[in-house]
């Protein structure tokens, strides 16, 4: 009883001191403007990256937190492969892939001088340039998709999102390509957004404000979502990003439970191939199967096993002792060979539409005896399209909405879980007669609302479809205030420790 009394106490002057800190520091970050005021103890940036899970669990995690609270103004986070850092009005990003150092400061409060820092910029940012279609989707779920000024040279048409397209379409478009024919006008618009997001994309030697944006680099499934959370921190949009992603990995993990116990006991082989056509002498025909982390992850979270050949003969194997492993063979009898025990066949070429053009690229006979061949189980990822050019929606948001492509995966493999009304949004069968989907700027409802995240019902169809034009906050997701995540996360972290 004397326990309880004082722990209530406890819990009554933490609440109290709360709620004073508060009073006199935001509570929620700054999404909009600059600080007119600035105050050298104020934390900027109350709302964090929820990442401290990656690193520690339950008490141990919370503890933790009473530390940093404590004892430090800069609170690390650290993701796969990123590694965040706030201070009071700055936060740090390291990024592995591209070894930059990225320094945001909140706008109105002075600029930081960090040693080896590759870009320092303020936040929240308010437009941006982009290279390619993977980011697009991160941007429109975050609710930032009319922050795209500028797209490189090619990149636009081959964007499959309804609403971006009707931005380019409006008189005048509220989106462009960047200038090709004059270069140097081309890097001035580029340079003139406060961001260019890239990965691998041109002019990055010209402007100063290029960031590398390799999501579709990072291997493991995991990993790349954590880049929701990346692209939000640009705009003070932690706590949006942390709830986003929590709704699409509870998803996720809803989905894979109900897939493994469903599953059969001797699992299927799933083979995730891809056809490189004949361009020259210095780039000749081959055929992959590809052993990625993210193949992997996916394939067994759909209670199936990733097909990895029995033996490397013949194949020149890239990556054999890290996370993306792939078998490339330069004549397709010996790829056949190596891949006569799948069971599925997942094809991620570019120009494969049906079972004609799969046959012809493999070199597959029509009196093939092969299991995937037998039993009609051979999938492309291309049921959404954009009208022109071949823009596939499978390389625009599959990289983030990782709950659809474990749904379109389980579909297939046991479609049972998800029952006969679940409708695949990138899988489709190339044995199938039902034609492409093909999104246009009509099927936009709103250019300005966020895309809303598809919530995949076991036995039910989803609660929305990321292709649909914007229609509403992310499913699961508030943009409102909300307490302040240090402030609470001490709370509980003290109430914690005092039970122990």
């Amino acid at each position: 009883m004397i326990f309880g009394k004082t722990l209530a106490t406890a819990l009554s002057l933490i609440l109290v001191h709360s709620a004073t800190v508060q009073s006199q520091a935001p509570t929620t970050n700054i999404l909009t403007g600059c600080v007119t005021t600035y105050d050298a103890t104020i934390d900027y940036f109350p709302q964090k990256l929820d990442t401290c899970n990656n690193l520690f669990s339950g008490i141990s995690c919370l503890l933790l937190y009473i530390v940093w609270s404590l004892t430090s103004s800069d609170i690390p986070a650290n993701f796969t492969n990123l590694a965040i850092t706030y201070s009071k009005n700055y936060k740090t990003i390291v990024n592995s892939f591209s070894k930059e150092t990225i320094v945001l400061y909140q706008c109105g409060t002075p600029k930081p001088t960090v040693a080896g820092a590759t870009l320092i910029t303020s936040v929240p940012i308010t437009n941006l340039s982009i290279s390619d279609t993977t980011i697009v989707t991160y941007l429109e779920l975050l609710g930032q998709r009319s922050a795209i000024k500028y797209t490189t040279a090619g990149t636009l048409s081959y964007i499959s999102s309804p609403c971006i397209q009707a931005m380019a379409a409006a008189n005048p478009p509220t989106i462009a390509e960047a200038d090709s024919k004059n270069a140097k006008n081309g890097i001035a618009q580029v340079a003139s957004t406060n961001v260019y997001f890239q990965y691998m994309g041109p002019w990055t030697a010209n402007v100063t404000n290029e960031v590398t944006f390799p999501a579709t680099a990072d291997p493991g499934m995991k990993g790349r979502g954590e880049w929701l959370g990346f692209l939000g921190a640009f705009f003070n949009l932690e706590a949006t990003a942390n709830q986003i992603s929590s709704t699409i990995f509870s998803n996720y993990a809803t989905l894979s439970a109900a897939a493994k116990a469903a599953a059969p006991a001797t699992k299927l082989n799933v083979a995730w191939i891809y056809y490189q056509p004949f361009y020259s002498a210095q780039y000749p025909a081959s055929w992959q199967i590809s052993y990625n982390q993210y193949i992997q992850d996916y394939t067994t979270a759909a209670g199936a096993a990733a097909f990895v050949p029995a033996s490397t003969a013949g194949a020149n194997v890239v990556g054999a002792n890290s996370m993306a492993t792939v078998y490339t063979y330069n004549s397709s009898s010996t790829f056949l060979s190596a891949l006569s025990n799948a069971d599925v066949v997942i094809d991620l070429s570019f120009n494969t539409l049906n079972s004609t053009s799969f046959m012809t690229n493999y070199g597959i006979q029509a009196t093939s005896t092969a299991k995937y061949i037998a039993n009609k189980q051979v999938y492309t990822l291309n049921q959404q399209i954009s009208p022109a050019n071949g823009g596939n929606m499978w390389f625009e948001s599959a990289v983030v909405l990782q709950n659809v492509v474990l749904a379109d995966l389980i579909s297939v493999l046991n479609p049972s879980v998800l029952g006969s009304s679940y409708t695949p949004t990138y899988i489709r069968s190339v044995f199938s007669s039902a034609k492409q989907t093909v999104l246009t700027a009509s099927q936009c409802t709103s250019q300005t609302a966020p895309v809303q995240v598809p919530i995949i019902s076991v036995g039910a169809a989803p609660t929305a479809s990321p292709s649909a034009g914007a229609t509403g906050a992310a499913q699961g997701t508030t943009t409102g205030a909300a307490p302040s995540a240090k402030a609470l996360s001490f709370t509980v972290a003290l109430a914690a420790a005092l039970l122990i």
